[in-house]
């Protein structure tokens, strides 16, 4: 889906679904980026984003794509690397009424994090199970097919 604005042209008429181009999504994401150079490392590393209408995940790529390299730059230590990922990846959360795109963008973050940590490594599985199941619980299809319930009595 990369570089591609849209599927479809019934899902544009169906959901509105369009997708936003990466020189925009870099753009934005700077302006958010500047404020939270302000706090130190650990700030930004855990800082929480919710990205309400997530599609393939294209914000959520470039702030994990940011967060991974300042990681990269500020921990060096091994057990400390595995642990901010974990936080990294609960820090990151999405919303999307297409299941097409949520299972998209979970498995675009897990493939982010998977590139980011040596396969070698003793807890590579545990941790990468870990992150699934973040990323799982974090990125989330939601319904249109809202119910409301009349609570009032008198009301006509």
């Amino acid at each position: 889906m990369e570089g591609r604005q849209v599927k479809s042209k019934k899902r544009v008429a169906d959901h509105g679904e369009v997708f936003t181009n990466e020189r925009e999504v870099k753009a934005m994401v700077d302006m958010v980026w500047k404020n939270l150079e302000q706090g130190t490392a650990d700030r930004i590393l855990t800082a929480t984003f919710l990205e309400p209408s997530c599609g393939s995940g294209n914000f959520l790529i470039e702030i994990l794509q940011r967060k991974m390299a300042l990681l990269k730059k500020t921990k060096k230590n091994k057990s400390d690397y595995g642990f901010y990922l974990v936080l990294i990846a609960g820090s990151l959360y999405g919303v999307e009424l297409l299941p097409d795109n949520t299972q998209e963008c979970r498995e675009r973050l897990l493939t982010e994090f998977k590139k980011s940590y040596p396969k070698k490594e003793a807890d590579y599985e545990m941790l990468m199970r870990s992150i699934s199941f973040i990323i799982s619980q974090n990125i989330r299809e939601i319904s249109t097919n809202i119910h409301f319930v009349r609570v009032c009595t008198n009301c006509h």
